[in-house]
Formats: structure tokens, sequence, C-alpha cells
């Protein structure tokens, strides 16, 4: 796999579970995982963003603060090794029209 190499899902989980098989990855959220992050030593954390997660959530009839309190319960305040603790980003994309 080289640098910023576009893979599907599927790759990026054999290309997970190979390089660390003990690799948190929550079932059913498979397609909001946005990266890894891989890092000296023996760290290797999947990378989830919080906008698909909550998109994710909302498209199965959450609303707002259902999906924001099912993620706190279930993602943000578990506690897991930190060589394998999921990494959350937002990765928000504005658009700005000045006209």
């Amino acid at each position: 796999m080289k640098k910023n190499e576009q893979i599907t899902t599927e790759q990026l989980l054999l290309t997970i579970h190979t390089i660390c098989p003990n690799a948190i990855i929550f079932e059913g959220f498979n397609d909001c995982i946005v990266g890894i992050n891989i890092s000296m030593p023996n760290y290797t954390n999947v990378v989830y963003s919080k906008v698909l997660i909550a998109q994710k959530l909302m498209d199965n009839d959450y609303d707002v603060i259902d999906a924001i309190k099912f993620f706190y319960d279930k993602f943000s305040s578990t506690k897991f090794d930190a060589s394998v603790e999921p990494i959350f980003i937002e990765d928000n994309k504005y658009e700005i029209n000045y006209n």
C-alpha cells in the first residue's frame, strides 16, 4: 500500500487485521473507518470519522441528540489499551461562498 492510496473498506480491514490483529474495530461501523495510524512501538490505531458515525446513526433513525449520546456512550467513554485505542477525528468540511 502506498501513502494516500485509495483502497476499499475490505482492503483496509485486511490491512488492519494483518498489521495489528488486536486493533479495535466496531462492528457495523466499518464504512466509518477513514484510515489507520501506525506509530512506534507497536501502536496501530483505527481512525474513525465522527461525522460518518453520526451520519450512519441518523440514517438509522437516530435524531442528532440520540446519535451524539450513542457515540459518547458506546465509543468515546470506553477505555482501551493505548496501543490499539481507536482515534476519532472531526473531519468537517466547510464551503464558504462569499457571493
